[in-house]
């Protein structure tokens, strides 16, 4: 009974493929459109850091952000592979106190699997090099928990930690267009500070969260988009007019 034409599931660190093929299938029926998607943990690797002189977060923040995948549902199952492989070397390289072999992890239930992956993170890097081939977006989470902006801040107007404006700029970041915003209400502290503090144009898409089961259907971001991959990249870099929250708008607009 929803109004969403296009949806997502992007649960943490893993990619259910035999559900995404279930809900695909589903949807279709409806008239509606699944992107595949994930949520993970991602570090850099220290090279990196050192190699670009990076200031990391000193408090409990600095070990890893969040980000956003966005990819084509055709590839889910590539894409689901190249998650495993990353999240399994990551358990046994550092969090995994029960010993289990890497045949254990990848037989876990999906579920399960992602429960183990808690406080473990990823290289960007390792990702970037995997999945270079297929197609998919990846956005880093901004004025959000585990925000790309708390592992690297951006320091103040008096102190501002310019190596690692530029290395977000030159890179994936602002170059992407690809910012999360928490909603409408933060564009002044992200999309337009940093127009101002970085003299650059910086597109954002805004979501409203559902935080429980019945408000998914109630709680999303309206985009006026064609409900592909290529078409959502053209959304994202021109939210003034493609984008708006439910709780800003609770009927299309």
């Amino acid at each position: 009974g929803s109004d969403l034409d296009v949806l997502a599931v992007t649960d943490h660190n893993i990619i259910d493929v035999e559900l995404l093929k279930g809900l695909r299938s589903e949807l279709s029926k409806k008239g509606k459109t699944l992107i595949g998607g994930v949520e993970i943990n991602v570090k850099l690797r220290q090279t990196t850091i050192d190699a670009y002189q990076l200031i990391l977060d000193k408090g409990k923040k600095r070990d890893y952000f969040h980000a956003i995948v966005w990819f084509d549902m055709d590839q889910a199952a590539e894409m689901a592979a190249i998650i495993e492989d990353l999240f399994v070397s990551a358990i046994l390289n550092g969090g995994n106190p029960e010993g289990l072999s890497a045949d254990s992890l990848r037989a876990l239930p999906r579920r399960e699997f992602s429960r183990r992956t808690k406080g473990i993170a990823i290289c960007l890097e390792d990702f970037q090099e995997r999945a270079s081939a297929l197609r998919h977006f990846l956005i880093p989470h901004e004025n959000k928990d585990r925000s790309l902006s708390q592992y690297l801040p951006n320091g103040s107007p008096d102190n501002p930690c310019l190596s690692n404006r530029d290395y977000k700029d030159r890179l994936f970041y602002y170059s992407h267009a690809m910012a999360v915003e928490g909603g409408e209400k933060s564009r002044k502290r992200i999309s337009k500070g940093l127009a101002s503090e970085l003299n650059t144009t910086v597109a954002a898409l805004l979501f409203s969260d559902a935080m429980t089961i019945d408000e998914i259907g109630s709680k999303f971001p309206w985009i006026d988009f064609d409900g592909d991959l290529e078409s959502l990249l053209l959304a994202i870099s021109d939210p003034e007019s493609r984008i708006r929250t439910s709780d800003r708008c609770p009927t299309l607009p």
